[in-house]
């Protein structure tokens, strides 16, 4: 039975797509927008690969870093033809870490979300603590720093020079997928987490969505490509889709296949069950059927669907710039929870014009600036100090939660001394706009507020209960509240609708 299916499965080799036909000779097999994508694609700049910065095809080209992992036939480099290249091993020395050639910590989720190929196993017999759960690592490298090793390395491999005490950077990392027919396998990642190829394309150019310094793969830091390079990438991996397996025809034909396909109901509950012979409430499956198609085709494959749809991203409900020097930004509705940190409220672009950003903790002992990375979240009613490069500017956009659960008014404590805070304005017509001092600090009392946007030697003071000096929004605002005082701040209005 095994051999059965190991020999169907070794005809299911997909290799007359578009880019096959170009490698082959055919100059006409990619289009313009292809050809264009595939510099991108292939483009290592100085980094990993000298020679690419010599030849003048690469001028202009942005750095998109895709074949450091996704290279060979089979565009990855976890499959058997990466390994018996002569010049190819699988544990390799960077710089103070081992990597593992085929799996890559590339920042989809937190490192100790999930360990990945950092994982052990528990096998069945072995040194204390006990016969039956010695762990196993996963890790090729992990095996040869054991002590003593567990050597089940593929070909002989060893540790290289050096490798015995340092870091084997595998956690948090998974296998390298093959791109063929990449335009019909969403959703991508090893979790799921990016519906289609554009949500891709931002991880990348957030040079992952969170930093897992230690494991990161170093390719990563290396992404240098624009949104302008989302449609001529996308253009270039439809070109690696095999029309065969879209049209379903020999050798990708199949018979008429019943699926299970998840449970009757939606992502709060399973609406239908039965009863199993000994008297379990069990769930009853939503069933699939794929028709029978020939050798000569009859049906249409169709990228596959995730079983709970992605919603359609929130639209962004504002940006502001911010000019070279010192600024004071914020937020004031509660933002989507893939778009609430400084990456994200920043794009790529704005993130490469900030110099350095920080947060004020007054209830530090004593109170003091502390710098912030591009994982800190920007919660309602915070400001954050962030230093644009002389000479240009960055854009925070702001898109706002738009869960299934209702929000309460943002709101945030004060205490004595200076706060920081960012203000929740009014709203009309769907705009944000400012509101008078006294309105956006109701119920606060405080004895001083200062506007610190155009430095010191413009600051504006404003007493508590005196003047009606506007507070505008996205922006920051001192606030100065007796010694020992404790309040308030809540936000006057919330998300649009």
């Amino acid at each position: 039975w095994g051999l059965a299916v190991q020999a169907y499965e070794m005809s299911l080799v997909s290799l007359q797509a578009p880019i096959d036909a170009f490698i082959a000779g055919d100059l006409n097999a990619l289009s313009d927008e292809a050809l264009e994508g595939l510099l991108v694609f292939i483009n290592t700049g100085e980094v990993f690969a000298p020679a690419t910065t010599v030849s003048p095809i690469f001028n202009g080209v942005s750095r998109g870093m895709c074949s450091d992992c996704h290279y060979g036939p089979e565009f990855s480099n976890a499959t058997y033809t990466s390994f018996v290249d002569a010049d190819s091993t699988f544990l390799g020395l960077e710089v103070d870490r081992i990597i593992e050639l085929g799996f890559a910590n590339i920042g989809v989720r937190p490192t100790l979300e999930d360990p990945g190929r950092g994982s052990s196993n528990l096998t069945q017999a072995g040194p204390p603590p006990g016969p039956n759960n010695f762990p196993f690592p996963l890790s090729i490298g992990r095996q040869l720093q054991a002590d003593p090793p567990l050597n089940f390395a593929p070909n002989g491999e060893v540790l290289p020079d050096g490798g015995a005490t340092v870091h084997v950077a595998v956690d948090g990392a998974f296998k390298t997928p093959g791109l063929r027919n990449v335009a019909l396998t969403a959703p991508y990642f090893h979790n799921g987490g990016a519906g289609d190829l554009e949500q891709v394309f931002d991880l990348y150019q957030s040079n992952g969505d969170f930093p897992n310094t230690a494991d990161l793969d170093p390719a990563m830091l290396e992404v240098d490509t624009r949104g302008g390079d989302d449609d001529i990438l996308e253009a270039f991996l439809n070109a690696l889709t095999d029309q065969r397996v879209i049209d379903q025809v020999g050798p990708f034909d199949h018979p008429q296949l019943f699926i299970p396909n998840g449970n009757p109901g939606d992502q709060n509950a399973i609406t239908q069950f039965t009863t199993a012979a000994n008297g379990v409430k069990v769930a009853v499956d939503t069933i699939l059927e794929l028709k029978p198609t020939g050798t000569a085709g009859g049906g249409q494959a169709t990228p596959v669907n995730p079983i709970l749809p992605f919603p359609a991203p929130p639209e962004a409900i504002a940006a502001y710039t911010m000019a070279s020097g010192w600024n004071f930004v914020s937020t004031p509705v509660k933002l989507a929870a893939t778009n609430n940190t400084m990456n994200k409220v920043f794009d790529a672009s704005s993130m490469q014009h900030l110099e350095v950003a920080y947060y004020w903790d007054g209830l530090a002992a004593p109170p003091q600036w502390k710098q912030i990375d591009n994982t800190y979240v920007l919660n309602p009613l915070d400001a954050v100090a962030v230093k644009v490069t002389a000479g240009l500017t960055a854009t925070a956009t702001y898109v706002p939660y738009a869960g299934l659960l209702p929000i309460e008014p943002p709101s945030k404590a004060l205490h004595g001394g200076l706060n920081l805070i960012g203000t929740a304005p009014a709203m009309h017509n769907g705009m944000y706009g400012p509101l008078p001092l006294n309105n956006a600090l109701i119920g606060v009392n405080y004895l001083i507020v200062v506007n610190p946007e155009t430095g010191p030697s413009g600051w504006a003071y404003y007493y508590g209960g005196a003047g009606s000096y506007d507070m505008q929004p996205f922006k920051g605002y001192w606030v100065i509240l007796d010694d020992g005082a404790t309040d308030t701040l809540w936000g006057v209005s919330t998300n649009p609708g």
